[in-house]
């Protein structure tokens, strides 16, 4: 399990202590010493830099202070008896240092009104195992489910497992269940869960809770014995309210996205019944060449065409190809080459290329 948390530069902070030295005049106390003076600390109290300042999953800061001949005895933002004032513009200059400096209150709703996803918890298939063209269904995750400031959800796979023809299903919460899902989860808690457990244990799969302000990863789906039982809890209890949550949802309508790669490679081996391309708009406008599908890349269909896809996709899931593991939509036009094609429905939140953010 990992934190992604803000980490202060040694090399930095140094830096800024041997100027600050090398800058005071004689006689006047260095800002090594943490006495005050004209030194470079501008207003902070000895050694220049909070210790690892900063908030989970930040970067790390570059404000060097200015060498004291720059600033003068009396540095904006600090007086000569040490008390904080304000620059030009009527700002505190160290209220507003400190409060920079502190992470990010954690969140204590997921249900805050906000229009951004507020609660995930994802499983993460590493891509490059992947057969080509199924990157488009396992991009987001291979299992998750995630929940917006609106109290709306969407799931994808439960803890029985997943195909890449099933279905994302939403609905929406009632805010007392929201409220008690983030407390059985630890919701505003999460910053404080470091470590980062299992990591290489049973294959590169991990299991990640994301608050939009900490991201907490388990490697193994938290099933490694060295994780904390705490940790295993967490997990356990969030993978609960991703099954209950898959059954109340309903499948998705609207936009779909489609992967479409040629596989004539495989065509004279190919022992399944096909299907023809169901969309009025040329098969050759979709294809990607076999082999190079990466996460974002794939094609982002509306209306009927999409409703369309979506039959194709149901309809495969009692084939015979899928029995013996064919878990692409065999396409083929006519006497054209074998394509294979996957589909996967959206959520609000995707960008232009249909990732989701991870926090």
């Amino acid at each position: 399990m990992r934190i992604k948390r803000r980490q202060a530069r040694p090399g930095l902070v140094l830096a800024v202590l041997l100027l600050a030295a090398c800058s005071s005049s004689p006689g006047t106390p260095s800002a090594l010493t943490g006495q005050g003076g004209s030194g470079a600390s501008g207003g902070r109290a000895g050694n220049g830099l909070p210790a690892g300042g900063g908030g989970a999953g930040g970067g790390p800061r570059d404000d060097a202070q200015k060498p004291a001949t720059e600033a003068g005895p009396a540095e904006a933002g600090a007086s000569e008896a040490g008390q904080s004032v304000p620059d030009a513009r009527g700002v505190d200059l160290a209220s507003a240092e400190a409060a920079a400096d502190s992470p990010p209150a954690a969140p204590q709703k997921i249900c805050n009104g906000e229009a951004r996803i507020t609660f995930s918890f994802v499983t993460l298939l590493p891509l490059s195992d992947t057969e080509p063209g199924s990157q488009l269904v396992w991009e987001n995750g291979s299992s998750y489910l995630r929940i917006d400031g609106q109290c709306r959800f969407w799931t994808f796979g439960t803890s029985q497992g997943n195909s890449p023809l099933d279905d994302i299903r939403t609905g929406t919460l009632s805010a007392a269940d929201a409220d008690k899902i983030a407390a059985d989860l630890r919701f505003g808690e999460w910053a404080g869960l470091q470590g980062d457990h299992g990591r290489g244990f049973n294959g590169a799969t991990a299991a990640m809770l994301s608050n939009g302000v900490s991201e907490v990863v388990c490697w193994a789906l938290c099933t490694h014995p060295n994780a904390p039982a705490a940790m295993r809890d967490l997990f356990t209890k969030a993978t609960t309210v991703l099954d209950r949550l898959s059954a109340l949802g309903q499948p998705m309508t609207g936009p779909v996205r489609l992967a479409l790669q040629n596989r004539q490679g495989d065509a004279p081996d190919f022992p399944y019944p096909t299907v023809p391309w169901p969309l009025t708009r040329a098969l050759t406008d979709f294809v990607i060449p076999f082999g190079i599908a990466k996460a974002g890349s794939s094609f982002k269909v509306e209306g009927a065409d999409a409703d369309e896809l979506r039959k194709l996709r149901r309809g495969h899931r009692n084939s015979a190809a899928l029995k013996s593991g064919v878990a692409f939509v065999p396409i083929k036009q006519g006497t054209g080459p074998l394509h294979s094609l996957y589909v996967r429905d959206t959520l609000p939140y995707e960008d232009a290329t249909g990732l989701l953010p991870r926090k």
